[in-house]
């Protein structure tokens, strides 16, 4: 009687401890989508370009880091296409008019001589993701 009483309390014991390791957390029970990824992350960049106007700091606004993330959304996208992710008119919409304000915002940066690579990058850059998404 007493080895069952162990087994059971074993049992229990083990299971208990496996629940508390169990990872709950919201986005590992429902990950983000390469769009959801794709979408925030140009949302921010967005953001980035319209505070750096605001602070009336755009010549320094397009860099390494930018073209970074700019590559990043793009190959978000890229991994939509690949997966054949069917995403609704408004969702593909929605994304393309955040990548059009973001190349206004892009085409209003006062090209010098230190940034026209960049600006010039950062631009086709914008276009090739609009593209994609259709």
């Amino acid at each position: 009687m007493r080895k069952y009483l162990f087994l059971v309390l074993f049992l229990c014991a083990s299971c208990i401890v496996q629940a508390y390791q169990l990872n709950t957390a919201f986005d590992s029970l429902f990950p983000l989508t390469w769009y959801q990824k794709g979408l925030e992350t140009s949302l921010s960049v967005w953001q980035k370009l319209v505070q750096s106007f605001e602070k009336n700091d755009n010549s320094k606004v397009i860099d390494d880091s930018l073209l970074g993330v700019l590559a990043y959304i793009q190959f978000c996208v890229n991994h939509m296409k690949q997966e054949n992710v069917v995403n609704l008119n408004e969702d593909k919409d929605y994304f393309v008019m955040v990548l059009h304000k973001i190349k206004e915002l892009v085409d209003m940066i006062i090209v010098t001589q230190e940034n026209e690579d960049f600006v010039l990058c950062a631009q086709g850059m914008v276009l090739d993701i609009q593209k994609q998404i259709f």
